[in-house]
């Protein structure tokens, strides 16, 4: 059992994950690549399957839904994580308050491809709307994703390993945060 506090993914961005994280063992310093370095070993992994992304798990709700995917990301805060300064804006909907929110893809072909950038960075439609394309599940307690093979999972920007199958859980008031009265007041 893990938790985790801001996000967690399946497929892409966990192969892109460990990518970052074998240059980063590579580096004298051990510090990490910045984003140019994880959008390059996204690059790479996406140049491995050919520019497409094809379906290889399911996601069960607790609500009873069933949807296939390719790359699953799962957010419990809005932004989903940063490119430099630049919120990236996977699950727009996503805050404490709520349960997790899930993004995903469905098979997306080389035409597909310019969905992840546009969504994630300036366009979230697919939050509010939907997509033929890319998925959005809103405020879930509780939902399995189950791998056709075993597939690369990172949470809050670690790489795990490889997985067959990953149950998710929200735990609600799980965090109580304490923030004292200023000084000034």
């Amino acid at each position: 059992e893990r938790r985790f506090t801001f996000a967690a993914g399946l497929g892409l961005d966990a192969e892109a994950t460990a990518a970052v994280d074998r240059l980063r063992e590579e580096r004298v310093e051990r510090d990490r690549p910045g984003d140019l370095k994880v959008v390059q070993a996204a690059l790479g992994v996406l140049r491995e399957e050919g520019f497409a992304l094809h379906e290889r798990m399911t996601i069960r709700t607790g609500r009873g839904s069933v949807h296939r995917a390719s790359y699953v990301a799962v957010a419990n805060q809005h932004p989903y994580t940063f490119f430099g300064r630049v919120p990236v804006q996977m699950a727009p909907r996503a805050d404490f308050e709520h349960g997790l929110d899930v993004v995903f893809a469905r098979e997306l072909r080389r035409r597909d491809m310019w969905r992840l950038p546009v969504y994630g960075l300036l366009w979230p439609r697919h939050a509010r709307h939907g997509s033929r394309r890319v998925g959005y599940l809103h405020d879930l307690d509780d939902f399995v994703v189950a791998c056709d093979v075993p597939t690369a999972v990172q949470i809050d920007g670690e790489y795990l390993g490889q997985v067959d199958r990953v149950h998710f859980r929200y735990e609600r008031a799980a965090i109580h945060v304490f923030v004292p009265a200023s000084r000034d007041e």
